[in-house]
């Protein structure tokens, strides 16, 4: 039985994605460099991780938009999942301090992807941020 939200979702072998992000109550976040950096950071690694073709983005002030085709082994629902929540937590990560497993907190989170892989250190990004509401 579905529940009663539940969206439909086709899955098409092959096809090219346009996704379309929002950011909560449509806040103009990414008119904050550092937040744009992050993201493109995101997307890059995600792209490394799920192995999706990456086709193109672009990032506005409340939304980005993302043209990919998922891999047979990740598809979009799970692309996309994982760029929201990974991004999410660095964006807190930047603006509140310290958030556990922060993808892009630096080297200690790599061994959940591979014992080759070492992600970027969230810090360079969290030092150049100065936050006023």
């Amino acid at each position: 039985m579905l529940h009663q939200n539940s969206q439909k979702r086709y899955k098409i072998d092959n096809a090219v994605y346009f996704i379309t992000i929002k950011t909560d109550n449509s806040s103009p976040l990414f008119r904050e460099r550092i937040f744009c950096d992050l993201l493109v950071e995101e997307i890059l690694l995600c792209q490394k991780l799920k192995s999706f073709v990456l086709y193109g983005f672009c990032i506005l002030h409340n939304h980005a938009h993302i043209l990919l085709q998922a891999s047979e082994k990740y598809n979009i629902s799970k692309v996309i999942q994982s760029l929201k929540k990974e991004s999410s937590r660095d964006i807190n990560y930047v603006i509140e301090g310290d958030i556990p497993e922060c993808r892009l907190q630096g080297q200690q989170f790599s061994y959940r992807f591979s014992k080759n892989f070492t992600a970027p250190n969230l810090l360079k990004y969290k030092n150049r941020f100065k936050w006023q509401p």
